[in-house]
């Protein structure tokens, strides 16, 4: 069956003129080899993302030339030691297979038809109708498989009897799965019961080659019918690794992108499967990713980590900790909530100045002026005071006053009367300055939240150790040290 591609063409170059304009180099191409008396057809996913109007990211063009005999044409012709043979044009691949293949080796019903055999045996290597397209030189679709139907369908069927294509070539069975995910397709129902008898063949894949497919499946727009499929079916059981994913992944895993998945699988498997499973563009995503999770994970959200952090992010890593932790509970309500009830966005939302509170001090320019406004900034956010001009001028004098009674120490010239009484006032008063020096320590939230949970621990161990050394430094305290009670 042959398909008149003159509709589906215009309509591409209305929809994507960059696309189309990539397409009619390679239908050059072909015309050219064709003038040499070499047979060449643009093949497989090329002519499928055209007919659905998808964009073209390659073109595979088949033919009888040899790699040699085509760079005679066009010198530009890369050939790999791998043989992997293409021209780039428009910053994108044209790639070059040699016909391959016995034609004998045909099923009976395919060698009676009329087409060129050699298209034939290579349309069928492409195990799935919807991929069996081929464009000639004269933009025709040549349709021996009915791939336009199925495509009109969404259905998936293989060119061969399901059980010859996913035994013979097993990572056909992950080709299924990707069309899925990348494009909603449903598998036929003779498909999906010999995937699901033969999925053994799984193991025969090497790693590599199922981690990258594997990896195209989570990537996809629609991974999480592809994922429902494999967990319904247990596509994966007879894989030790990925049986454990998709026995422990839970259905908020099917509602992360792909950046979450990863960040699941490391939680759940101590690591990524391969590092070639994640882009070194995806790696600093995920590991900030992991440690705002591990961070939810431990602590309830508060209103400075939806500052600091933000909505979308602290979000991410919400749907993270449900779908790596059964013991985990939502915090989503509460991270929409205290969102949509903050006071103010960013540190230009305070109804207070650096200038106002150096003022305060007398002109005074120190680091004290950075620590008042990030203690300010947390008394707001937290609730602790309304964010009015009035009222955190006030709450500044106070910090200015409590920072000068810590730093500003002297030492009395009379010695006070050491009773219970004393020892009494004197534990308060160590306790609310001690508290009040940790939280100056640690008065920059925001470098808190990038570091991991351990490094995390041990600024805010080293913070309390500080505190407790200042605070020691005067003669003030022995008292309580001696007692033991500090």
């Amino acid at each position: 069956m042959e398909f008149q591609s003159k509709k589906v063409l215009e309509q591409y170059q209305l929809n994507d003129e960059k696309s189309y304009n990539f397409l009619m180099r390679g239908v050059e191409i072909l015309k050219v080899l064709l003038n040499h008396n070499f047979d060449s057809y643009i093949i497989g996913t090329s002519v499928r993302n055209l007919y659905l109007g998808k964009q073209l990211d390659t073109i595979e063009i088949i033919t009888t030339a040899t790699p040699v005999q085509i760079k005679n044409i066009y010198p530009a012709l890369v050939i790999e030691r791998s043989g992997f043979t293409y021209l780039k044009e428009y910053g994108k691949f044209i790639i070059f297979t040699l016909f391959s293949g016995d034609e004998s080796t045909l099923p009976k019903k395919l060698a009676l038809k009329h087409f060129n055999k050699k298209l034939t045996l290579a349309l069928c290597n492409k195990y799935f109708t919807v991929n069996s397209l081929a464009l000639t030189p004269n933009l025709i679709i040549t349709n021996i498989f009915d791939g336009v139907k199925d495509l009109d369908s969404k259905t998936i069927k293989t060119t061969d009897k399901p059980k010859e294509v996913f035994t013979k070539n097993p990572i056909s069975m992950l080709e299924a799965l990707v069309l899925v995910s990348e494009h909603n397709f449903r598998i036929d129902s003779k498909c999906m019961k010999a995937l699901s008898k033969y999925c053994s063949y799984l193991e025969d894949i090497k790693e590599v080659e199922f981690i990258r497919k594997f990896r195209q499946i989570l990537r996809g727009p629609f991974a999480k019918q592809a994922l429902l499929v494999i967990i319904r079916n247990k596509l994966f059981r007879y894989l030790k690794v990925y049986d454990l994913i998709t026995k422990r992944i839970n259905s908020h895993f099917r509602d992360c992108n792909y950046i979450e998945q990863a960040c699941i699988l490391y939680l759940i498997l101590g690591s990524i499967p391969d590092a070639a499973f994640i882009s070194s563009d995806d790696l600093k995503v995920i590991t900030e990713t992991m440690t705002v999770t591990q961070l939810i994970i431990n602590d309830k959200v508060t209103p400075m980590m939806v500052y600091n952090i933000g909505l979308e992010k602290l979000l991410s890593a919400n749907r993270i900790a449900l779908a790596s932790r059964s013991k985990y509970s939502s915090q989503e309500k509460l991270i929409r909530k205290l969102s949509r009830d903050a006071v103010i966005n960013s540190s230009r939302d305070l109804q207070f100045s650096e200038i106002e509170v150096i003022e305060l001090m007398n002109g005074e320019r120190s680091l004290r002026v950075k620590i008042i406004m990030n203690l300010l900034l947390e008394k707001v956010i937290n609730g602790e005071i309304y964010n009015h001009h009035t009222t955190i001028s006030d709450e500044a004098k106070i910090l200015i006053q409590d920072l000068s009674e810590i730093f500003d120490y002297k030492e009395p010239e009379i010695l006070p009367v050491i009773n219970d009484e004393y020892i009494e006032k004197l534990l308060i008063k160590y306790n609310k300055e001690y508290e009040f020096l940790i939280r100056v320590y640690l008065s920059d939230e925001k470098e808190l939240y990038e570091l991991s949970p351990l490094e995390r621990d041990e600024i805010e161990s080293s913070a309390k150790l500080h505190a407790k050394e200042f605070l020691l430094e005067t003669s003030q305290y022995r008292p309580l040290e001696e007692r033991g009670l500090i």
